[in-house]
């Protein structure tokens, strides 16, 4: 059974334009076990990209409403699913696995999980990652990108580090 509901959620992300290929070994259903706990890969599997409220996911899952909102949590907690504000309640939508969950995992990586996203990256030899058309692609708009480079001194970035609340792009 539980094997099954694992598949279930391996064929969706599968589904999804970033991919999620089978290997011959199975890794990727071991890697989803050490992410994802029973309830909540039944769950994901039938989430949709688009945020949705708890209680359509609940009622395509079968399962009650309470439990799937517990289990949603969860999953947003680990950085599994997505989190948005609806009007008036919460939707949840489903990662994809690159650019998606993978990438929220470094605070749960250990070495097992290590081993077992390099077994899957190696088995699937980037396949994730070398779809037509590419996910991520340079488009030339024709003309100069303006930049300023400013060089720090060792003693100055070093401060702005230190001093940061947390990290991000603008």
């Amino acid at each position: 059974m539980s094997e099954s509901v694992y598949r279930l959620l391996s064929q969706r992300l599968d589904a999804l334009p970033n991919r999620f290929p089978a290997t011959k070994s199975g890794v990727e259903l071991q890697l989803l076990k050490q992410l994802f706990t029973l309830e909540e890969a039944a769950l994901a599997s039938v989430m949709n990209l688009v945020p949705e409220p708890v209680t359509g996911i609940a009622t395509r899952a079968g399962v009650d409403a309470r439990e799937a909102r517990n289990d949603v949590k969860k999953m947003t907690a680990k950085g599994l699913i997505d989190l948005k504000r609806g009007e008036g309640e919460f939707a949840f939508a489903l990662k994809p696995f690159v650019v998606g969950f993978y990438e929220t995992q470094l605070p749960r990586m250990d070495k097992e999980l290590a081993a077992l996203f390099d077994q899957y990256f190696s088995e699937t030899q980037g396949g994730i990652l070398r779809d037509v058309p590419a996910l991520h692609r340079v488009i030339p708009v024709g003309q100069a990108v303006p930049f300023q480079i400013e060089i720090q001194s060792y003693e100055r970035a070093n401060a702005l580090l230190e001093g940061a609340l947390s990290w991000g792009g603008a």
